[in-house]
């Protein structure tokens, strides 16, 4: 082993390739340290082992290093370093460039595709710790009022008491489910389903073929109805022998069906969150025996459950290869530029202040898996994660931040599968919290479920 290998103990994706000089406009703009960009010799990259088996090596990734590429020092060339008897190195996850924490390499192919089928399945929980500009409310009512100046202009958080999170998230992954089988499914799913409530599914092609045939021959029953030359090849076409000039005029119905469809869809989807948490409740603990106004919720029943933000922005990229997000701010936007589902549990651990700046310590808990998505989120709702030289305040702080901010904090393979034991020696994987210093905490609240 490697000398500079630092043992602990402690408890499918692509992406374009970029350059160093990628970066340099933004660390100007963002008044990053210059020193920033990682480093740029292999013998200073230390790796901090987590754990390690025959088939999986878990690392508390440090920040500003890179995974691989064209680069003198990277952690795969750091692993081959420190274990030159393996051949290779799989990456099961990613972490971004500045983001440090958890990270899971795979040794085997057999450990890469369990750990990357359950990231698939969404069966993997996550928790980040993040330090933000500004002190961000303990409650999510009194951000939403904090200013009344900005108020109006500040999006809509969901909010929820810690005892019903673990439903929240049920009911948020069990909804996600619906609508990907929704759209991936269609016709045939919303049919089986039989319900007036859902929209109605889109028709492919043949579909629409049909259609026009019954209407020819509904036609045809009318006394003295005459069939026109093109009504009489339409009642004789079959779809699996017309050509694609045949085929077209149905497949141009069949897609505005469908763009009808994903609207209706869209809408459905947010009366139906909206009846979802107006039902639930969330933001109420279960021995509220009733239902304050707006007014009272602040006042009188804040203090007795702690409440995490729910973050609930969807997120587009708004051209393709682009490196930066977007947040999709209307459902025409959504539909226009394929905006995706994001959401985000935030939780606020404490205040404190850094070069004199106020900042604020924040457990973050992603439920989707967008790019960028918890950087954006916080940018989206004012609260910039500390040292983000893309989505970052402009003007932080008069001493620039040394790094971004974030970190991987926990991660837990949900599941009951034993070869996740065989494979992995754990399921379970933690790092130490590196903002201690900063904003000190001994909040225990986590929003991984671990039963």
């Amino acid at each position: 082993m490697h000398p500079r290998t630092i043992e602990t103990n402690e408890k499918p994706f692509s992406r374009p390739r970029r350059k160093a000089s990628d970066f340099e406009h933004v660390l100007q703009t963002y008044n990053c340290d210059s020193r920033r960009g990682g480093p740029s010799d292999l013998n200073a990259l230390e790796l901090d082992v987590i754990r390690k088996t025959k088939n999986l090596i878990v690392l508390n990734k440090g920040y500003d290093q890179r995974l691989d590429g064209n680069f003198d020092a990277t952690i795969e060339k750091a692993l081959h370093r420190d274990y030159p008897d393996i051949p290779k190195f799989r990456w099961i996850h990613q972490l971004d460039f500045a983001t440090s924490g958890v990270l899971c390499v795979g040794i085997t192919k057999e450990a890469t595709s369990l750990g990357c089928r359950l990231f698939r399945e969404r069966k993997v929980q996550k928790e980040y710790l993040a330090i933000v500009s500004g002190h961000l409310p303990l409650s999510p009512y009194d951000y939403q009022t904090a200013d009344t100046s900005v108020a109006e202009s500040r999006p809509i958080v969901q909010k929820c008491v810690l005892s019903k999170l673990q439903m929240l998230i049920k009911d948020i992954e069990k909804q996600e489910v619906l609508y990907r089988r929704m759209k991936t499914d269609g016709y045939t799913f919303l049919r089986a389903k039989k319900t007036s409530q859902l929209p109605k599914g889109p028709r492919p092609g043949p579909t629409w073929l049909q259609m026009a045939q019954s209407k020819i021959v509904k036609s045809l029953k009318q006394p003295g109805y005459l069939l026109t030359d093109e009504e009489e090849a339409i009642i004789s076409m079959r779809w699996k022998t017309m050509c694609k000039s045949e085929k077209e005029p149905f497949l141009h119905e069949a897609r505005a069906d469908h763009a009808r469809y994903v609207k209706e869809l869209e809408l459905y989807k947010e009366q139906e969150q909206a009846r979802v948490y107006s039902e639930k409740k969330y933001e109420l603990s279960d021995n509220s025996d009733t239902v304050p106004d707006e007014a009272s919720t602040r006042v009188e029943f804040r203090d007795k459950e702690r409440l995490a933000y729910v973050l609930d922005f969807p997120i587009h990229e708004p051209s393709p290869n682009s490196f930066e997000m977007e947040i999709s701010l209307n459902r025409n936007e959504i539909l226009e530029k394929r905006g995706k589902a994001a959401v985000t549990i935030a939780y606020v651990l404490g205040h404190g202040d850094l070069h004199t700046q106020p900042v604020t310590k924040v457990l973050l808990r992603p439920l989707s898996g967008r790019r960028h998505q918890l950087r954006l989120h916080m940018k989206h709702i004012g609260y910039p994660i500390l040292g983000d030289a893309t989505y970052g305040d402009a003007n932080p702080m008069s001493e620039a931040p040394s790094r971004m901010m974030l970190h991987a904090w926990k991660l837990w393979f949900n599941t009951s599968e034993t070869v996740i034991a065989d494979l992995y020696g754990d399921s379970y994987f933690e790092t130490h919290d590196p903002f201690q210093s900063i904003v000190p905490t001994s909040d225990c609240v986590t929003t991984i479920s671990r039963s």
